[in-house]
C-alpha cells in the first residue's frame, strides 16, 4: 500500500469515526472525544496514530455483510452481500463503538472506546468488536446457500 493511499485510508477512517460520534450536530465535542480516545491509546500502547488505525482496519476488515431480503411478502432470507471500502470502514467503527457502549462500567466514553481499541490491538481474541466481526462472517457462511436471492 502506498503512502498516499494509506493517508487517504486513515483520513477516511477518522472521518467515519467522527461522523458516528456526532450527536445533534455537535462536531466539536465529538472531535474532542475522538482526540482524547486516540491520545489515551497512544500513551498506553506507544504506537503511532497511523499505525493504530491501519491495524484496526486490518483486524476488522470484512468482505461480506448479511442483509435481510423479503421474499413472497412474508419470508425473510438472510443473504450475504459484498461490500465497498466505505462500508467496511463504517462497519469497523460501528463494531468498536457498539462494543464500547455495551461496557457497563461507570467510566467515560472515551476511556471505554480506547480500552476497546487497546484490547483489539494487543489481544484480539478478548475484544468484543473482533468477536462481532466473526459473528458476521459465521452468519454469512451459514447463509451462503441463499446467495441466489441477491439481484
Amino acid at each position: 500500500m502506498s503512502i498516499t493511499k494509506s493517508k487517504n485510508l486513515v483520513k477516511s477512517f477518522y472521518n467515519t469515526f467522527l461522523g458516528l460520534l456526532i450527536k445533534k450536530g455537535n462536531i466539536v465535542s465529538a472531535k474532542a472525544l475522538l482526540d482524547k480516545t486516540f491520545i489515551n491509546v497512544l500513551k498506553k500502547t506507544e504506537i503511532p496514530f497511523n499505525l493504530i488505525i491501519i491495524k484496526i482496519i486490518l483486524l476488522l476488515n470484512t468482505f461480506v455483510e448479511v442483509k435481510q431480503i423479503k421474499k413472497y411478502k412474508k419470508f425473510y432470507y438472510q443473504v450475504p452481500f459484498p461490500i465497498t471500502l466505505k462500508r467496511k470502514l463504517y462497519l469497523c467503527v460501528k463494531w468498536i463503538v457498539n462494543s464500547a457502549l455495551e461496557d457497563k462500567r461507570k467510566i467515560s466514553t472515551f476511556e471505554k472506546i480506547s480500552h476497546e481499541i487497546i484490547l483489539l490491538i494487543t489481544n484480539k481474541s478478548v475484544s468484543k468488536s473482533y468477536k462481532k466481526k466473526y459473528k458476521n462472517l459465521d452468519l454469512a457462511m451459514a447463509n451462503k446457500s441463499n446467495i441466489h436471492f441477491r439481484w
